[in-house]
């Protein structure tokens, strides 16, 4: 199961490092992943300050995607 990065990202940027295949990219304003790329480490989980890393299948539907802009991609 992948996971999605909702809007109550703070952008804080902890996520980034913890993620060791660079699924996690900042976007217009909050961070998001790729889920594509997601392999479920769930590093990234322990620490989110703020729980905004949930299940792709459970996430808020109304989070950003990346956007070909920012990556080349567009993630559904």
């Amino acid at each position: 199961m992948a996971y999605k990065i909702i809007s109550t990202c703070t952008a804080c940027g902890l996520c980034l490092p913890e993620c060791p295949i660079d699924a996690i990219v900042a976007g217009d304003s909050i961070y998001v992943i790729d889920r594509d790329n997601c392999c479920d480490f769930e590093d990234c989980l322990a620490v989110c300050p703020v729980n905004a890393i949930v299940p792709s299948d459970n996430a808020d539907a109304h989070a950003p995607a990346l956007s070909p802009a920012t990556s080349g991609r567009m993630i559904e």
